[in-house]
């Protein structure tokens, strides 16, 4: 036909049979929406803590108090607890009002502890000190130009208190000045005021003592009395004995005899001797009654009483005793008494007959 197209399509060969195979299967591809990377979780979180911290620290600056801090001496190292900041700036310390405990610690120091209150001003000021530690002193004392002669038992005494005697090792002593006396019998009194350093440092002292003492001779008649010196016992006659200088009481005594005793004057480095001393036997005693009582009592020529009397007389030689009463004649009898002893007189009077 004229007019239709010269291209045919073929019909489909039903006649032959046909196979269908399947299709394979093959997963869309489509890319779902990319999520924010670990590092961009990072840096967001960090510029939140810088923004933040921004904030605080700018509300800390307008809120906070300064605070001029001085310790003398400076310490190695301080430390304000209670804060949670505690920055410095051109020697203040910026701290908000409160409460907090400042620690400082410096070698050679007690360690620095205590609570300081930061109030409403806008600046204050606080002044310590640290304490050194205390020092260790050994002490040991001689005689004064004789550094070999050794002084022993000394009592020391610091700031008025006694802490000990010579020798006296490692003593521990605060810092600074004190009174030291030193004491010794037969010395004079040393005092001085010494420096100790501390800081735990050791110090030796050794300190020449001035003798005050002159050497005594004591001689007696007889010998071995026990000799006493201002009541302090000082050995057996005879002796040679150091005396302190000054007014001594020397006091001798002996069982069967009187005391003796004599006040010396005693001069630093000059010795003496004291005249050889004479012990007087203990008197005997002499008890008198008569019949009747209340008769006058005379011994030799001297009144001693009324009876019944007890006296003292001189032993081993002859008293003449006289008793007189009104209306009865006068008697008399001679009698010897024993150093140390008693002896009994009884006398009867005889009435006179008008």
């Amino acid at each position: 036909m004229s007019g239709t197209s010269s291209r045919h399509t073929t019909p489909p060969d039903t006649a032959a049979p046909r196979t269908i195979a399947p299709f394979p299967f093959e997963p869309s591809h489509h890319t779902p929406p990319p999520r924010p990377s670990r590092r961009r979780k990072i840096v967001g979180l960090i510029a939140v803590f810088l923004l933040a911290g921004l904030l605080y620290g700018v509300w800390f600056v307008f809120t906070a108090r300064q605070l001029r801090l001085t310790i003398q001496p400076e310490p190695d190292r301080v430390t304000i607890q209670g804060a949670f900041l505690t920055p410095r700036l051109k020697g203040y310390y910026l701290l908000r009002p409160g409460t907090y405990r400042l620690t400082a610690v410096k070698d050679g120091y007690e360690p620095l502890s205590t609570d300081i209150t930061i109030g409403a001003q806008a600046r204050q000021t606080l002044d310590l000190s640290m304490v050194k530690l205390p020092g260790r002193l050994t002490i040991t004392t001689h005689v004064a130009d004789q550094p070999a002669s050794v002084v022993t038992a000394a009592r020391i005494r610091i700031d008025q208190d006694v802490v000990g005697a010579t020798p006296l090792n490692d003593l521990e002593v605060a810092a600074g000045p004190h009174q030291l006396q030193i004491e010794a019998p037969l010395y004079r009194l040393f005092e001085a005021m010494i420096d100790v350093e501390g800081m735990g440092r050791r110090q030796a002292l050794t300190i020449g003592l001035i003798p005050d003492y002159a050497d005594v001779t004591v001689t007696s008649i007889p010998a071995q009395a026990q000799i006493s010196i201002d009541g302090t016992p000082g050995g057996l006659t005879p002796a040679t004995l150091p005396m302190t200088a000054g007014t001594r009481r020397l006091e001798l005594q002996r069982a069967g005899y009187k005391p003796w005793q004599k006040m010396v004057q005693v001069t630093a480095g000059k010795p003496i001797t004291i005249e050889t001393a004479v012990l007087a036997p203990l008197d005997g005693r002499l008890a008198i009654t008569s019949q009747p009582a209340g008769a006058n009592v005379m011994i030799g020529t001297q009144y001693r009483g009324q009876t019944p009397l007890e006296i003292d007389l001189a032993p081993d030689q002859s008293h003449l005793v006289q008793l007189s009463k009104s209306g009865y004649a006068a008697a008399s009898r001679e009698v010897t008494v024993r150093s140390g002893e008693q002896t009994d007189l009884q006398m009867e009077l005889t009435p006179r007959m008008g």
